[in-house]
């Protein structure tokens, strides 16, 4: 047996009811039921906010993070391609409300993302979007990265070279790092740059005479990287020594209409030639 009661005006006000019910058979009244309580809730929930994502990057996105007007607010997370990524809950924490949406699977493809969230509360209210989150995630290392001055293998006598490499190609901005050093490991470089916006660099100090080896690392904005070859070069601004005339000696007298000129070897670090 049931029994329905159409309700003239509705009942369409904001705030909490509790209704119960008597039956009559003409003469006799039972008693009231079990007391029913109901909410009405048409307020909309504020618009959640979303946390600051480090763009660009080359890492996975794990997780999305934000805040929200209330705890118990079931929090939709959607991508302007991907669509709806996931829901989370919002929950106290000190005066705030916070809510995180761990991503399964994870964001790994390169591409450009955009993130909005909603918050919709118990009476499926639903609020506006938040304004949206852009990401780039970027894995693709900087290219066309080589070593132009100086040469490899070549000798210079510039105490403070300039060193020239090529611009590296990419879809952000490239800073470099420059390595001089006489330790073909790198281990203590007497040049060591970065944050260079340039791809050339003169050198701000005297390097003593010695052989050098150098190279260049090439990072993008999302953190991705590439290293040059190695080049080496030497440095040699010392003059040859031990040059001496032997023959035919000073203010001699010869015969032979094609003499022979000797002299002593010149000694130095690298090859000599001699005119």
């Amino acid at each position: 047996f049931v029994w329905t009661l159409d309700l003239d005006p509705d009942i369409a006000d904001e705030g909490s009811y509790s209704f119960t019910a008597t039956a009559e058979d003409g003469i006799n009244t039972s008693p009231a039921s079990a007391a029913v309580n109901v909410v009405i809730d048409t307020t909309t929930p504020e618009a959640p906010t979303i946390n600051a994502i480090d763009s660009p990057r080359n890492t996975p996105i794990t997780e999305i993070s934000g805040t929200a007007g209330e705890a118990g607010l079931t929090i939709e997370v959607s991508d302007s391609t991907l669509g709806v990524l996931g829901t989370a809950t919002s929950r106290a924490q000190g005066a705030i409300f916070v809510w995180t949406l761990d991503l399964d699977p994870d964001i790994a493809d390169e591409g450009s993302y955009s993130f909005t969230a909603t918050a919709k509360d118990a009476a499926t209210n639903t609020s506006p979007p938040s304004a949206a989150v852009a990401v780039t995630v970027d894995t693709t290392d900087p290219a066309d990265l080589e070593l132009l001055a100086p040469d490899d293998a070549s000798i210079i006598t510039e105490k403070k070279p300039v060193f020239d490499w090529s611009d590296a190609t990419d879809a952000t901005t490239v800073t470099y790092q420059l390595l001089v050093d006489n330790d073909p490991a790198f281990g203590s470089p007497e040049i060591d740059e970065d944050d260079l916006t340039e791809s050339t660099f003169t050198a701000l100090a005297d390097l003593a005479d010695d052989v050098y080896s150098w190279k260049v690392i090439a990072t993008d904005e999302a953190l991705n990287s590439v290293e040059s070859t190695t080049f080496t070069f030497t440095l040699d601004t010392t003059d040859p020594a031990d040059l001496e005339l032997l023959a035919p000696d000073d203010a001699s007298i010869i015969t032979e209409k094609k003499p022979v000129f000797d002299w002593s070897d010149a000694t130095d670090a690298t090859t000599v030639t001699y005119q």
